[in-house]
């Protein structure tokens, strides 16, 4: 078992903030400790790899590989195909380098693709369209934080409301999700599907997607009646017992692209929104196809956008604590913050 970093208190922010480019746990997701007595939050420390520095690198992956997704055994059998995609993304973006975090996506997109060109190429496309997510600074994860809010706020007014009265601010919580892909959000098997929809649609795709998951429990997100449990419901939606279909999802949320595009600065917002046009969506076949086929899978047609109407961000996908898939098999450990059994960690921390 890895040894837990030591914390430091700081103070909860006013609004989001730009977190470092550390603060990471094991599983590779930005990690905040419990609330100490006088109500400030704890953090992990910062571990930040200079550009350049391979041979940072090279530990720090190597360090994180066998601790990322511990519960699947078929990451662990593909850990060196996970190292292999690191390694060679540091190398050939040594501004980006490695940051923790990245491992579970080189995770998720090595189970999946056997083929390591096929493998390589994806990673290099998802990276390389998202990189300001994981570059000093965070840019996309600063401007999509923004973005998120003013979204939430027309699509979901109750839950932005509930958030705002139980101070869980931005920062808290979008940097597990999006710096992971949504790793702590969903299940394993169900993030490669998300992984392609986001590689074609970028951060707008991840903003829309935000969204859709957030309405998906936004009844047990209202029932968290107190901050604590709030806290950590948002940390934790992946291992909930009731999960969101993931097709009925995409569908969701690619129906608010459109407008999480236009929330988003000119220079990020339109990453991937020219497959609105294109009609390329996954779905169901197309994901396998793409697996088979090394990303060149059928592109099903898209249905109108209606973003944030009568029936909300994500009209009749159907919230998942209402009618959502069975729960997690025997020998899960019961989730914090909501009654019965959550699926296994995603990140496995």
């Amino acid at each position: 078992m890895a040894q837990a970093p030591l914390a430091r208190p700081f103070p909860l922010p006013a609004r989001p903030l730009a977190p470092d480019r550390a603060g990471m746990d094991p599983g590779g997701a930005p990690s905040t400790g419990p609330l100490a007595a006088d109500g400030s939050q704890t953090v992990a420390p910062v571990i930040c790899l200079p550009p350049g520095a391979g041979c940072v690198d090279l530990a720090q992956i190597r360090k994180d590989v066998p601790r990322t997704f511990p519960d699947q055994p078929v990451v662990h059998s593909r850990a060196a195909a996970v190292e292999a995609l690191l390694v060679e993304q540091a190398e050939l973006d040594p501004e980006l380098g490695y940051c923790q975090g990245m491992s579970c996506v080189a995770a998720v997109v090595a189970a999946q693709l056997a083929d390591a060109a096929t493998a390589s190429g994806f990673f290099r496309r998802l990276v390389a369209g998202l990189r300001g997510l994981w570059l000093p600074g965070f840019p996309f994860l600063l401007a999509g934080m923004d973005a998120c809010e003013v979204l939430q706020q027309r699509c979901l007014p109750d839950l932005h409301g509930h958030l705002q009265g139980q101070g869980a601010t931005y920062d808290m919580f979008l940097p597990d999700a999006w710096l992971t892909l949504f790793s702590r959000w969903l299940p394993f098997p169900e993030l490669w599907g998300v992984f392609v929809f986001i590689e074609a649609e970028g951060l707008a795709g991840m903003l829309s997607l935000t969204i859709a998951l957030l309405e998906a429990h936004e009844a047990a997100l209202l029932g968290a009646g107190e901050f604590t449990s709030l806290f950590v419901l948002l940390k934790t939606l992946g291992r909930q017992p009731r999960q969101p279909d993931v097709g009925r999802l995409l569908l969701s949320a690619k129906t608010l692209l459109p407008e999480a595009a236009g929330l988003l600065p000119r220079s990020v917002g339109r990453v991937g929104v020219a497959s609105l046009a294109r009609g390329h969506w996954p779905k169901a076949g197309a994901l396998e196809a793409f697996s088979a086929s090394g990303g060149a899978g059928p592109a099903p047609t898209p249905s109108p956008a209606s973003p944030c109407g009568a029936a909300g961000a994500c009209g009749n996908a159907g919230a998942a604590d209402a009618a959502g898939s069975p729960g997690p098999g025997p020998g899960s450990e019961p989730s914090p913050g909501s009654p019965g059994s959550g699926t296994p960690g995603a990140d496995g921390v």
